[in-house]
């Protein structure tokens, strides 16, 4: 990697995440055809490609942020993994902006942790799990949404009141996981984005 990164581009690119959720890893099958897997080795090792990635990428260009890796929720498991992965010596050194996400399951307990960590994108909780470690950084969410069902109106209302609660608690950004506000499993994918538009600019015009 040159000096001042790619020189030329009309946007610069000043951000870069290490990977993303690689905490899925944990307890799957790679060969298994259920779930999703974004990262095949243990935290020690992740905590390692962070630190190689911070110390390239920074001695390129040190004016580029670096984002850990987006935490997939507050699950017991992901949990693990991050612990193992703070508890890495000096591993405050080599990330700039911390990094939650926050997708809602739909129908949830309401007395699930889940459920209620979603009240504010998680932002609390990983916040908190920053600090056992001594460690204090900007945080992002870098996916956010909180749909528990199919009420559009009261989706709206839970999300508005968890971005207003993110923020409060300490969120500094926040990137929405898609423009829907109903508990539809083709939300995710890019069938609606290239062949029906329409679907997602109906919905925001509707709540602009």
């Amino acid at each position: 990697m040159k000096k001042q990164g790619l020189p030329g581009l009309e946007t610069p690119i000043h951000y870069y995440e290490i990977g993303n959720e690689p905490d899925l890893t944990l307890g799957k099958d790679p060969k298994s055809e259920g779930g999703t897997v974004f990262y095949l080795d243990s935290p020690e090792h992740y905590a390692e490609l962070l630190q190689k990635s911070y110390t390239t990428i920074k001695a390129a260009d040190n004016k580029i942020q670096i984002l850990i890796a987006g935490a997939a929720g507050i699950q017991h498991e992901f949990q693990k993994f991050w612990e193992r992965v703070f508890s890495t010596p000096k591993i405050a050194g080599y990330f700039d902006i911390a990094n939650i996400h926050c997708l809602s399951a739909p129908n949830q307990d309401k007395n699930d942790p889940n459920f209620i960590s979603a009240g504010d994108l998680n932002v609390t909780f990983y916040r908190n799990l920053l600090l056992s470690y001594k460690i204090t950084k900007t945080i992002w969410v870098t996916e956010a949404e909180n749909i528990q069902g199919n009420d559009i109106q009261a989706n709206v209302k839970r999300l508005d009141a968890s971005v207003a609660n993110a923020l409060k608690n300490g969120a500094e950004k926040i990137f929405f996981t898609g423009a829907s506000f109903s508990n539809d499993l083709m939300r995710y994918t890019s069938e609606i984005l290239i062949k029906d538009k329409a679907y997602y600019r109906n919905i925001i015009w509707e709540y602009k």
